[in-house]
């Protein structure tokens, strides 16, 4: 019948199909470096990537490079001046998820807004 003869060509392509065992998944790699910026005082602020680590470290010369993985890449810097702090909303407050609570360097609420 019509229906048998279909139920074998889906076998038969069912059967070209890689196992998923014989399946090797690529490597993860993260989205971000997650490159870990401290204030002066040593204190973990904020996370970057590595170009804009290397930003801060070699073009303006605004950090230096405190912390290296094994194989010699950037894994923290450390900023040598005080940030802005308190210019704009935090994002992650506005979506009830800020971890930083009193040392965030953006405001929790409109009052907390200072000046640029």
């Amino acid at each position: 019948t019509a229906e048998e003869k279909r139920a074998a060509e889906l076998a038969v392509r069912l059967a070209k199909l890689p196992r998923p065992e014989d399946i090797s998944a690529p490597e993860a790699k993260p989205l971000y470096d997650n490159i870990r910026v401290l204030s002066i005082a040593g204190k973990h602020i904020f996370t970057c990537d590595t170009k804009k680590a290397m930003w801060y470290v070699k073009k303006k010369k605004l950090a230096k490079m405190t912390a290296s993985h094994a194989d010699g890449t950037i894994a923290e810097i450390q900023l040598n001046f005080e940030p802005a702090a308190k210019t704009k909303l935090c994002m992650n407050w506005q979506l009830g998820a800020c971890t930083f609570g009193d040392e965030c360097l953006f405001a929790h609420g409109v009052e907390e807004l200072i000046p640029a």
